[in-house]
């Protein structure tokens, strides 16, 4: 059980998470581009992709950071014959990830506050006023 082979599984569970998520934000971008009413593919329907994107990615890391983190609290804390350079590398991919999730994540709320606040909504009042008033 050694610390390569562990990030090595880590990399290998983020790239089939990724491929998910990569079909998941085909379908999203696909799905606000027959919404939109859009003939062909613009720069918008490339930065949305690029937006759904970050997000789900971002998540994909956060997932996989929390397996590697419980892993590494389970098993390596309680073996004593694990090597400091074992530990170092382990902490330097959950550093990488938790920076890159971040960095990430950041690019998606801005894009969740960008789209809630492009949004007009318009209430109509189909109450009858009272005979007094």
């Amino acid at each position: 059980m050694d610390a390569a082979s562990q990030n090595g599984n880590a990399l290998i569970a983020f790239g089939a998470l990724s491929g998910a998520g990569i079909i998941l934000a085909f379908a999203r971008t696909w799905k606000w581009f027959s919404r939109s009413g859009r003939d062909v593919i613009d720069l918008a329907t490339i930065g949305k992709f690029f937006a759904y994107i970050c997000g789900i990615i971002g998540t994909v890391l956060l997932l996989v950071t929390a397996g590697v983190s419980i892993w590494y609290l389970i098993f390596i804390k309680n073996i004593p014959e694990i090597t400091d350079t074992n530990k170092e590398q382990i902490k330097n991919l959950l550093e990488t990830f938790l920076i890159t999730s971040f960095v990430l994540k950041l690019v998606d709320i801005i894009h969740i506050i960008i789209r809630q606040t492009r949004i007009e909504i318009f209430f109509m009042d189909w109450e009858r006023p009272k005979k007094g008033e």
